[in-house]
Formats: C-alpha cells, sequence, structure tokens
C-alpha cells in the first residue's frame, strides 16, 4: 500500500493544459494501515435520509475489494508513453519511468515517479472505465514506438467520457505485474460499478472525513468539525451548532463508552456519517410524514403508506386479506415493490422517519423511470426516429483552433453518439480528417484510424446502444485515389458489420433499427447507375463519374461563393464537381446525400436519400414551409447541423427541428452546454440506446403542424420547489453558496410561448436549502411531446449553475418527487454528489 505523503492533482502529458482531465487535488495524507482499521472497525451500515436503509460502509466496501486477493501491497514500475503535442504541430513521444499503486481506501490510482506517494499525480478510481490489452500488432503502440518485444506487456487505462481524461498507456515489466495489476483494476471498476447513489455519496463522504482530519488520529475535533461542514457547504453557525448537538443527544452509533455525543469531545468517523444523513432529512419530508402519520406515533405503518401512494404518489397498489403483501398494478414500479417487501421481509408493519425519507429521495424521480429504459417498438421504418447525431466529430474545440483527436470519437459514441462525422480530405497519399477550411491545419487524424476507432467502440459489448446501427456520415474532398483506399479502410474495420447491399429485394422504406441491428452504413453521395447497354455513349458520360461536393465548411464560410447558386425555390445547389470512385459509392446505400427537393416530387426510392441542412435554413423552412417539411420527413431522413457562425462549437435548440420531424439533428458534442444537455436528455429516453421513436402525432397525422392550433394536446401542471441537498460553488472560493431556482417551460412550438418563474434566495446554505410555500409556479403547455422543463439552481450574485436539469413533460410524474440534476459537462450529480431538489408536482386543470 502506500505511505504517508502529499499528492498533486493528476496533470498527464498527453493533451495541452486546456484539454487535461478532471481529476481533484488531495492535500491530506494517507491514513497508515493500522489507523485506518482503527477508524472503520465499528462503523455500522445505514446512511441516513439519501442511502438505502440497508446501506454499507466503508469497512464493508474495503473488505470485499481485500477478500478478492487482487488488492496491491506494493508500488508496480511501469513505462508511460505518450505524445505530447509539442510546438508549431510537430508531436513528440515520450516514455517515462513510473510507479502505480492505490491508496490505502482504494479511492485513488496513484501514477508515480518514485516508490512514494509523495508529489504523485492521482486520479479518482470512480474515473475509470476499463483496463484494454493492447494487441502486439496495435496501430497506436506503434505510433508511441513500444518495442515491438515489449508489446505484449502493454495495457492502456481508458476513462468515462465526462472525466476529459484521456487514454493512458503503460508498459508493464513482466506479465506477472501486468496481470496483478490489470486484475485489481478491472475488480475496482466492477465494484464502484455495482454501488448505488448512496454507497458514493459515502466514499465521498470518507474522502471529506479524512482531508480536514489533520492530525489523523480518526476524531475530528471542533475546529476540524466546523471545517467539515463548510465543505459540504453549511456556514456553521450558533444556531446550526444547537441543532447538531440536538440531534447528538442520546445516540451513541460508535463503541467510545459514552452516554451522550458532544462536540466537545470531537466526532469519529460513524458518528459524522450519522450526522450527516440526519441533517439530509429535510423539515418538509419530516412534516410529509406527520401528514400522514395517523396514529402519531412518529411512523408510517403499511396501510397509510398504501394511502400515501394513492391519494399522493398516483400509485395504485393493493392490500390481500393478510394485510401485508401488495398486488400490484402495471404502473408499480420496481422500487415501490421494493419498499413493499421491506415490510414483508422485516415483519414490521411500520416506516421510520429514515426510510420514508429515503423511499421518497431514492424512489420518487420527477421523470417516469419507465422512460430512460429500453421500452420502444425498434421495428419501425428508420425514418420514424430521432438519432443521436453527432457534427465535426473529430474536433476538440472551436471550429477554428480545436484540435483532432481520435478521442473525441471515442467519446461521442460512449454518450450514445450512432451517427458521427468524418470530414475527408488529401495529406499526399493518404485520406486524413481535419476542418479543411480553418486556418490551422497541424492536427489531423488519418482516415483508416478514425474508422479503426468508430468499429471498436461502435458495438462495445454490454453498452445500451451496441445493439443498434451505426452511421459513418463522410464530407468527402479526396481524390480518386483516396477515395479507393477510405472504402478498403470502411471494409476492413467494420467487416460483416458493413452494410453493401440493401437488406431486402422489394424494399419501399427504409428497414427498421432492429432489423439493421448491430450494422455500419455509410452516407454520402453515390453514382448514377449507368444504363445496361455497357457501350452507349451515355454510360460512359461525366454523369456517371461525378457527383456534386458536398461542402458544409465551405457554405459556412464563403456563402455563395464557389461556384454555389441558390435555387428559386431557396434549396442551395452547388456546381462543384467530385470525381467518386465506384467503391465508394457501392458501400452507400440507405443515406445517399443529395439536396433537398422540392416538396411534393415524391419517387419510390425517396427513402435512401438523406439532405444535410443547415440550422438557419432549416428555420426558414419550418416558418414558410412546415406543414410540407414534416411530409418529407415522413418519408426521408434529414440531418441538420449548426450554422458556420458559430466557431466556438456553441449550438442551436435541438426541439423545433425534432418537433418538425428531423431525425439526424446533428450537434456538437464537444461543447458543454443547455442544448447539448437537452440532446443528452432526450436520448436517455428509450435506454441510451442512440434511437427514440417519434410520438404518434409525427408517424400517425400526416398533416400535423406543431405551430398550428388545430393539433394542440393541452397540459397544464404546477410544480412547488419545497427544498435541496448538496450545492456547491467550486468558483466561489470556498463560500457557501446563496442558491435559489429558476424554471423556464422550452417547447418547440411557437404556440408554447416562454413561460418562467424564480425561487426566492436561500442565503448561506447550500447543504440543504428549503423553500416556502409560496415558490409554486404554473405552467400551460399545447404540445408536451416537443417540451421540456428547463431546471436551474444558481448561485445568487456569481449566477454560477450548481445543478441543471430538462425535464421531458410527456414523463412527468406528479406527487412528491425529486428532481434529478445534471452539471454542464452532462455528468449526473444526483449520482456522484447526492445533488438534488425535492419538489410537489400536479398535473392537470
Amino acid at each position: 500500500m502506500t505511505n504517508n505523503g502529499k499528492r498533486k492533482v493528476l496533470k498527464n502529458a498527453v493533451l495541452p493544459k486546456k484539454d487535461r482531465g478532471k481529476a481533484f487535488k488531495h492535500e491530506f495524507d494517507d491514513l497508515h494501515p493500522e489507523l485506518l482499521e482503527k477508524t472503520i472497525e465499528n462503523e455500522k451500515p445505514g446512511f441516513g435520509a439519501w442511502f438505502r436503509t440497508t446501506g454499507g460502509s466503508i469497512r464493508e466496501f474495503i473488505n470485499n475489494i481485500k477478500s478478492t486477493e487482487c488488492n496491491l501491497d506494493h508500488y508496480t514500475k511501469v513505462i508511460q508513453y505518450s505524445v505530447d503535442p509539442g510546438c508549431f504541430g510537430k508531436p513528440r513521444k515520450k516514455t517515462k519511468t513510473k510507479y502505480i499503486n492505490t491508496t490505502n481506501d482504494y479511492q485513488l490510482i496513484i501514477l508515480s515517479n518514485k516508490q512514494s506517494a509523495i508529489n504523485s499525480w492521482c486520479f479518482p478510481v470512480h474515473f475509470l472505465d476499463k483496463i484494454v490489452k493492447e494487441k502486439p500488432d496495435s496501430t497506436k503502440l506503434e505510433k508511441l514506438n513500444v518495442p515491438t518485444k515489449s508489446r505484449h506487456l502493454c495495457v492502456s487505462l481508458l476513462f468515462v467520457p465526462e472525466s476529459n481524461i484521456p487514454p493512458i498507456t503503460l508498459q508493464f515489466i513482466n506479465e506477472e505485474d501486468k496481470t496483478k495489476v490489470v486484475n485489481c483494476f478491472n475488480m475496482l471498476v466492477d465494484t464502484l460499478g455495482e454501488l448505488s447513489p448512496a454507497d458514493h455519496q459515502m466514499l465521498r463522504l470518507w474522502r471529506t472525513f479524512n482531508s480536514v482530519d489533520e492530525d489523523r488520529k480518526g476524531v475530528l475535533n471542533k475546529k476540524e468539525i466546523k471545517e467539515f461542514f463548510r465543505r459540504v457547504e453549511i456556514t456553521y453557525t450558533d444556531q446550526f451548532e444547537n441543532k447538531i448537538e440536538a440531534i447528538l443527544t442520546g445516540r451513541t452509533p460508535s463503541s467510545r463508552n459514552r452516554d451522550t455525543m458532544t462536540l466537545a469531545d470531537g466526532l469519529n468517523w460513524a458518528e459524522v456519517k450519522y450526522l450527516y444523513g440526519m441533517l439530509l432529512i429535510p423539515q418538509t419530508l419530516r412534516d410529509l410524514l406527520a401528514e400522514n402519520d395517523t396514529s402519531n406515533d412518529g411512523e408510517i405503518s403499511l396501510g397509510e403508506f398504501k394511502d400515501f401512494l394513492e391519494s399522493q404518489q398516483m400509485k395504485h397498489v393493493y392490500l390481500k386479506d393478510d394485510g401485508k403483501v401488495m398486488k400490484y398494478d402495471t404502473r408499480v414500479d420496481d422500487d415501490v415493490k421494493l419498499i413493499m417487501n421491506y415490510f414483508d421481509r422485516d415483519g414490521t408493519s411500520n416506516m421510520t422517519q429514515e426510510e420514508f425519507s429515503a423511499f421518497i429521495l431514492k424512489c420518487c424521480n420527477a421523470v417516469d423511470p419507465g422512460a430512460y429504459t429500453h421500452h420502444q417498438d425498434m421495428t419501425r421504418p428508420m425514418t420514424d426516429y430521432f438519432i443521436a447525431s453527432s457534427h465535426n466529430t473529430y474536433l476538440e474545440g472551436d471550429q477554428i483552433n480545436g484540435p483532432c483527436s481520435l478521442q473525441a470519437y471515442v467519446r461521442s459514441i460512449q454518450r450514445g453518439c450512432r451517427c458521427v462525422e468524418i470530414d475527408c480530405w488529401d495529406d499526399d497519399e493518404e485520406p486524413s480528417v481535419y476542418h479543411g477550411y480553418c486556418p490551422c491545419k497541424q492536427s489531423r487524424l488519418f482516415f483508416k484510424d478514425v474508422v479503426t476507432e468508430c468499429a471498436k467502440y461502435a458495438f462495445e459489448e454490454g453498452k445500451p446502444y451496441s445493439k443498434y446501427p451505426f452511421i459513418l456520415s463522410l464530407e468527402n474532398h479526396c481524390k480518386e485515389s483516396n477515395q479507393k483506399k477510405m472504402a478498403d479502410y470502411i471494409k476492413a474495420a467494420f467487416g460483416k458489420r458493413l452494410i453493401t447491399k440493401p437488406l431486402g429485394d422489394d424494399e419501399e422504406k427504409m428497414p427498421s433499427p432492429l432489423a439493421m441491428g448491430a450494422r455500419c452504413f455509410v452516407k454520402g453521395k453515390k453514382l448514377k447507375e449507368p444504363k445496361d447497354d455497357a457501350d452507349s455513349a451515355d454510360s460512359r458520360s461525366e454523369e456517371h463519374e461525378y457527383v456534386e461536393e458536398e461542402d458544409e465548411s465551405a457554405e459556412a464560410k464563403h456563402g455563395a461563393q464557389n461556384g454555389e447558386q441558390i435555387q428559386t425555390d431557396g434549396i442551395r445547389s452547388s456546381k462543384k464537381k467530385l470525381k467518386l470512385h465506384r467503391d465508394l459509392s457501392d458501400i452507400t446505400i440507405y443515406t445517399v446525400s443529395r439536396h433537398l427537393k422540392p416538396f411534393g416530387e415524391l419517387a419510390p426510392d425517396d427513402y435512401k436519400y438523406i439532405s444535410s441542412i443547415k440550422e438557419g435554413k432549416g428555420e426558414v423552412i419550418m416558418e414558410e414551409q412546415g406543414k410540407d417539411f414534416i411530409k418529407h420527413t415522413s418519408k426521408e431522413l434529414v440531418r441538420i447541423y449548426p450554422n458556420g457562425s458559430r466557431i466556438q462549437s456553441t449550438n442551436y435548440d435541438p426541439l423545433p427541428f425534432w418537433a418538425h420531424g428531423c431525425q439526424v439533428v446533428a450537434l456538437n458534442y464537444q461543447y458543454d452546454g443547455e442544448e447539448r444537455l437537452k440532446n443528452q436528455i432526450m436520448f436517455q429516453i428509450n435506454g441510451n440506446c442512440g434511437f427514440v421513436l417519434k410520438p404518434p402525432v409525427l408517424r400517425e397525422q400526416r398533416d400535423f403542424d406543431p405551430n398550428s392550433s388545430k393539433f394542440e394536446s393541452r397540459m397544464k401542471f404546477k410544480i412547488a420547489i419545497i427544498s435541496g441537498q448538496q450545492f456547491h460553488n467550486k468558483k466561489a472560493g470556498g463560500d457557501v453558496c446563496d442558491p435559489y431556482v429558476k424554471l423556464v417551460l422550452v417547447s418547440g412550438s411557437k404556440l408554447d410561448k416562454e413561460q418562467k418563474f424564480k425561487t426566492t434566495v436561500v442565503k448561506n446554505n447550500g447543504f440543504n436549502p428549503t423553500w416556502k410555500h409560496e415558490n409554486e409556479a404554473t405552467f400551460s403547455v399545447k404540445f408536451p411531446d416537443f417540451a421540456m422543463l428547463e431546471v436551474k439552481v444558481l448561485d445568487s450574485g456569481s449566477e454560477e449553475v450548481l445543478g441543471m436539469s430538462y425535464l421531458p413533460l410527456a414523463y412527468l410524474q406528479p406527487g412528491h418527487r425529486f428532481i434529478e440534476l445534471y452539471d454542464l459537462n452532462g455528468q449526473n450529480i444526483t449520482q456522484t454528489k447526492g445533488t438534488l431538489l425535492f419538489s410537489k408536482i400536479s398535473i392537470g386543470e
């Protein structure tokens, strides 16, 4: 294990400063193994309101890992290979001798220059996604100049997308060390993956406890207790001190043999854990239990709980004759069944305050949890689905100077993207990928590496999207010889998964996602088929060798220049020609690129085509020909991409385009913000498989218009923001935040006018702020299928976003509900940090 020592935040040499991954600076030393054991020896399970009633403990977590005999007992020597971008776009390949280990409590992975934790780089274990054993013939290892004889000893550490930590490639000294470390890390990943949000919160609290325990004795004195609560966003006042003294009185969860706990004696880990859990129960939940406690005994019986579910949560349950066993209808979810089993299994008829609070804050999501399961019909034509899509996927940053990265493709795919964009340009005798019209072209990718990486991750086993199709969207600017190579590389990368011919003989519609399965198809230009008479002059004419070049970058930068013209119907057409290689044409089957043709000109094979339209032109079409646009998207795929003026890689609002049936609404996945979060939450629907079925109005009513009152489906709802927990403003320099909540109705229909509401500000309390009952808002929406409620928690003064979410109104649930929150990077901070809002929602007049 590790010795005492200070540790720094991870700074990986693979990317420049601005692209280095997230990690945490840990200023505290590791606990000595004997002290660690003493600190946790009498810890009890259970963790208060947010946590499971049978929650675990640090002791259980550590013992479970030790029982596998995979824990590391010493620093292991490795060689780290990396590529530094260097100066003027000339990368430098580096090798460094390192030592790898974990902390005693298995919370951090240490990558050190010496066999010591002193001045070492650390990153949290929960950022680790997987460990890949590299193949000796790996292109990556060849580029890193790893000696051939040592390649079988190499592994790559891959991290979750939200960490922004690039892969780390390590070479071990021998096979034994490699096996031991890989087994240990795999076991850690598996263990953490099985933990509940409650368990993750427990681990975070444990790290905070240790960080303020300066004398490393396992007991916090009064000064350290104040610092602990400051770090969890509580202003430590005399009034607060009196409150926690009242909670501690008469409670002895530890084995220190004292009648009561007091702050003067200090608090050990078990006592801090208990106190923290009790403080997380907001007064509103205590009041809610009291309202439903008809017997006034401070607990809820099974019958009282049943009445609460039916009258306030709108869940229909039935008691059998014995009064204990529940009978469920289809509206009762698994979490309610779990609570019912608690009554049966435990043999008791009462639910305590902690248990009742845990149920509300874990099981009662404002959004129907069934929405986020894979539940939709996947047998309809592809044109009936919204498809998660990325624009300029290769870019890490802005559209001008942003570097190109293979990791950008990996992150997009892991976020559920099923259509990635590849801009292809000539680079001597190899096709390359980069932004062709930007002034900085030093950062390039080989086309072969891009498609190889996509093939590696697009159908990764165990991922929710792995069973469904993947689209390579090509913007082709290459000469004919390089196009031949592009076709060969795609075939080699995807093999039998590549669709090279129609799936059926007499198709009239695009196949379904289920029929296509785990297959890849190419979006691009296609040559006209020659006539049967191969000797005819027409079959040898240019129209059978040339296509109009698809050039989004030029259109965005140069408007109607470079040989382009605007047709009278407002649809852009290009005269610039590109000689297309037959091999590349032949693997383009279902998404053949063409300009948007005039509406009304129908053809039997329309389903094979796709038109790409920039957002500005799409907005004009929706405004002037919205109904016809929807009819078009019912038969043919339409792709929307950002205006060229979005140099910083910002995004447009996808909701209006979804409301008009556009399937491939491509966003800049590299830009974190509100619009990408909207997209992320949209595609969490149906289990994050990358495909979401269009609402029935878009599939069944061919004359539908989201901007016509004729098709309104009105919904009225009220939402009261009651309380929240675990808000923290990292940019505030350690000051406790002053949170308030802002609600905004956003919709894809112009008939749904923007409606806003803002709560009052709660001063100096980010830990468990409570709002008064007058903080209730009423919203009226005409098209709930295309509307979301934007929920933002902000810090008054700095206006920093402390957490936010978008609630799909079609899946909103009534009752006392918690609202899951995300940061602007798309990380679910309810699951990772316990940050959430508690609300009461009523639906209907």
